[in-house]
């Protein structure tokens, strides 16, 4: 590790400060630019934030990370490699189409359609997920058709994870950079070096992009910039499980993305059974409950900060440590987020729908409908709605200068 970190030290770090100095330049046009061409975000019922703020924030990330990208191959072409090209092709792609969704407001399909081209354009150019380890140390090979299946599922799953938890000020590009800063050190120690400098410029333009997006926001990124950070996350995290066949390299990203991964999933479950598209916002995720319960919005995302730093430790101890210990992290792992999961009332949603489940006489959607009706749509005990509903809404509208 020691070597790697030398032989490539200052091509690191001047890349870096490129992508920091570019983001923080331009940021600002992108908003003067949304500001021209209508690219502003409108309060409305639904949304906690108050004031119109420009979006197009992604464009500034994006110039900020292909700047520094660029620096780097210039100080080091030899680490030009597949994934590179993969990475600056998908971007593109993913850019524009969240470029195009900021101004017009694309339909699901159309995004999808933009995210599909983006992963493909991985899948052919770049890494791909072509085995998978088992804990008991056998190891799965794929073929090439299940192998770019499995690629594709991870890359829009990350690329739609990011951008379902940009919801307040700062969220997205905070959990992002301490993802993409423990990417950086998980690649360095297991000698990945294109996994290492990727994720390391794509922080220091999203710590950049903060000087702006910290609450309180003067601009949005955006799905532009939210796909963006996820689309990369998801090149290099593939690109790190090729490179080892222990288990732990498919465990170390799954852990590092945990709390965006839960967030979503639980989302999901919630619309499904609301009777609702999964595409439909609400106010039932994880920032918002710690909204609820009377958090500001900077002790919100500082809350879930630490978490993410919690998570990214206990990963890159997976890397450090023996079976035995491995086991250890897992447990303390398992065992802190299951306390902070019980502190914001989801395992009491979860009970909640079971219960709605045992109702035989009547359907899914019919009853949920009749209990929206009545002002209940599966509140528990402590106020929150598993549907982002409700009570929980009342609790997020009061709060000022925040973004959707």
């Amino acid at each position: 590790m020691t070597s790697l970190i030398g032989s490539v030290g200052f091509p690191y770090l001047v890349a870096t400060l490129v992508a920091i100095v570019t983001t923080l330049i331009a940021t600002p046009l992108s908003g003067h630019l949304a500001g021209v061409i209508g690219a502003m975000d409108e309060p409305d019922a639904r949304k906690v934030h108050s004031r119109v703020i420009p979006r197009l924030g992604g464009i500034g990330i994006y110039a900020g990370f292909l700047a520094g990208l660029v620096t780097f191959l210039l100080l080091r072409p030899d680490e030009y490699s597949p994934l590179v090209l993969a990475v600056l092709v998908a971007s593109l792609v993913i850019v524009i189409t969240g470029v195009l969704d900021d101004i017009y407001v694309l339909s699901a399909k159309y995004k999808f359609a933009g995210q599909s081209l983006a992963a493909a354009a991985i899948i052919v150019l770049g890494p791909r997920i072509e085995f998978l380890a088992l804990p008991t140390g056998d190891v799965i090979f794929l073929n090439p058709i299940l192998s770019a299946g499995i690629t594709f599922f991870w890359v829009v799953s990350l690329v739609n994870i990011i951008n379902f938890i940009d919801g307040l000020d700062g969220l997205a590009a905070g959990v992002a950079s301490i993802a993409a800063l423990t990417l950086f050190f998980y690649a360095v120690v297991t000698g990945n070096g294109a996994g290492a400098f990727i994720p390391l410029i794509l922080a220091g333009a999203a710590i950049a992009f903060l000087r702006y997006n910290f609450n309180p926001a003067s601009i949005f990124m955006g799905d532009s910039g939210s796909m963006l950070l996820g689309l990369i996350l998801g090149a290099v995290t593939v690109s790190n499980v090729t490179k080892g066949i222990a288990f732990v390299s498919l465990l170390v990203p799954l852990v590092i993305v945990a709390i965006p991964i839960f967030d979503t999933a639980f989302a999901i479950f919630r619309r499904l059974w609301g009777g609702q598209s999964i595409t439909q916002p609400d106010k039932g995720h994880i920032h918002h409950r710690l909204l609820h319960r009377g958090h500001s919005q900077r002790q919100t995302v500082i809350q879930i900060y630490l978490w993410s730093f919690a998570l990214s430790a206990a990963a890159i101890g997976l890397t450090l440590t023996t079976s035995g210990l491995r086991l250890l992290f897992v447990s303390l792992l398992v065992i802190f987020s299951l306390i902070f999961v019980y502190s914001l009332g989801l395992f009491e949603g979860l009970l909640t729908v079971f219960k709605d489940m045992a109702v035989p006489s009547r359907s899914r959607s019919g009853y949920g409908e009749e209990r929206r009706r009545h002002g209940r749509d599966t509140s528990n005990g402590s106020g929150d709605s598993t549907t982002g509903e409700g009570s929980l809404d009342e609790g997020v509208k009061t709060t000022d200068h925040l973004p959707n």
